[in-house]
């Protein structure tokens, strides 16, 4: 089965969170494919278990945060937390520049 395919059969009426670790797996898995790894090489620059990375990469297992950290580790990658749409990064734009307003305001109210 295809990476393509096996993303397909994973979507249906599944949780969102589910279906966007998956991606993320087969993003990776197409990556190491790309890379000539085989899945005994990332096991050992890994520490996970060739096992591990197998029923990882079939989607019959969701990696811990953990696991999913060792793999990122071996490509030289990481990951980040940032907001999913354009609304929640102003969102926190907003409350950051409140915050700088509010100190500004106490250092300024103090000195007075």
């Amino acid at each position: 089965m295809t990476i393509d395919e096996k993303l397909k059969k994973s979507l249906g009426n599944r949780n969102p969170a589910i279906i966007r670790s998956e991606k993320m797996i087969l993003k990776l898995m197409k990556f190491r494919n790309t890379l000539g790894f085989s899945q005994n090489f990332l096991a050992k620059k890994s520490g996970v278990s060739r096992t591990s990375i197998a029923r990882i990469e079939d989607l019959s297992m969701q990696p811990t945060l953990k696991t999913f950290l060792q793999i990122l580790d071996v490509y030289n990658m990481t990951i980040d937390i940032v907001p999913k749409t354009k609304y929640q990064k102003k969102e926190v734009e907003l409350k950051k520049a409140q915050k700088q307003d509010d100190a500004k305001c106490k250092r300024t109210c103090h000195q007075e």
